[in-house]
Parts: structure tokens; C-alpha cells; sequence
């Protein structure tokens, strides 16, 4: 879990994007069942289906809206053609 905090940094010190924000869970294994699911019984079971919905809102942002480098036909027509 802290591993993907603790390299962010380094990546965006080398002038990297790093989308979407990494979702950290403490304790998480109290949270979900042996299947997966979230556990609802569980203290931060609440907070943690929260901040996975949001993560994977913004992960389907960005696979809807892949990088295209700047100059490229595609950047142009993605930021002209609304979704």
C-alpha cells in the first residue's frame, strides 16, 4: 500500500503524470470477505466502498479518454468532440 505513495513522488519528480491518485487502505483485511466483497459489518467498510468507487470512476475517465500526445490528430479531435 505505502509503496505506491511513496514512488509517486519520484515519479513526478522526473516530470511524470501519475493518474489516477493511488487509494490507499489501512487494515484492510477486516474489510473484505475470503470472496472479495466488502465486509458491511466491518468499521471502515463504508469509507473503503467510497473510495474504490471513486478510484475506478476515475480509472474508467481516463481508459474513455486514453493519452494522446499533444499535435497529434487524435488529441486535437478528442478535445473537440464531446462524450
Amino acid at each position: 500500500m505505502l509503496a505506491a505513495a511513496s514512488l509517486v513522488p519520484i515519479l513526478q519528480m522526473r516530470k511524470m503524470i501519475v493518474l489516477p491518485t493511488p487509494t490507499l487502505l489501512w487494515s484492510a483485511d477486516p474489510c473484505f470477505d475470503e470472496n472479495g466483497p466488502i465486509n458491511s459489518a466491518s468499521e471502515n467498510s463504508q469509507h473503503f466502498a467510497r473510495r474504490l468507487y471513486e478510484t475506478m470512476h476515475d480509472i474508467g475517465f481516463f481508459k474513455e479518454r486514453p493519452y494522446q500526445p499533444l499535435g497529434s490528430d487524435t488529441a486535437v479531435n478528442q478535445t473537440l468532440t464531446p462524450k
